[in-house]
């Protein structure tokens, strides 16, 4: 009798590197410098709110006669004479949460055309301390947070930019948004498309 060979194993071979290049791709709503139009946000809480309108001479009459009270969620956009954007008012939490300003992003993101946040740039009130600027920054980048890499291609969404705080920590910040949504992808891709060797091949990047 004569012996069969034994069956070749076939070797092992990593799906194509594209496969998991979305696992690594992050929002970055941010900028250091801008020449286009600014648009100021101001945090604050119901605690801070009636010291802050006090100060406040342009738009107080605005604020007065809004049901805005400061509460978490709620967001206020003030008004030039023109009835263009003048301004954004923004409640938050006590101490703030990055859920205040993710929230805020997804708002303006949905109620003002893209036209108008393309040729915007979003400022935070520098009287905020470094801390809730270092929180507002975490926020605003995981608001900008999408999963859409198996869905039809669209035309994406303009997405709004924040100048970066000068007494934000943003070292800080971007660990932490990179960090969270390395952790949504890794969790929203189904198992198929990642397995061993493609958290073998995202790790080595």
């Amino acid at each position: 009798t004569t012996n069969d060979p034994a069956p070749l194993i076939p070797t092992p071979k990593y799906r194509d590197s594209s496969m998991t290049e979305h696992i690594l791709q992050f929002p970055e709503p941010f900028c250091d410098k801008t020449p286009k139009n600014r648009i100021n946000i101001t945090l604050t809480n119901t605690k801070n709110l009636e010291k802050w309108v006090k100060k406040q001479k342009k738009h107080q009459d605005q604020i007065k006669n809004s049901s805005f009270e400061g509460k978490s969620g709620q967001i206020l956009t003030l008004q030039s004479n023109k009835g263009l954007p003048d301004g954004i008012i923004c409640g938050i939490s006590d101490p703030i949460h990055y859920l205040d300003t993710a929230s805020l992003f997804q708002h303006i993101q949905q109620h003002f055309s893209a036209e108008f946040i393309e040729q915007t740039v979003f400022t935070l009130s520098p009287d905020t301390d470094k801390g809730n600027h270092t929180t507002a920054c975490i926020g605003w980048g995981l608001g900008a947070y999408q999963f859409d890499h198996y869905k039809p291609a669209k035309e994406e969404k303009a997405l709004p930019t924040l100048l970066w705080p000068e007494n934000a920590d943003k070292e800080q910040a971007l660990a932490t948004i990179q960090s969270i949504c390395l952790i949504r992808n890794l969790i929203n891709t189904p198992p198929n498309d990642l397995g061993q060797d493609e958290l073998a091949e995202t790790a080595k990047k």
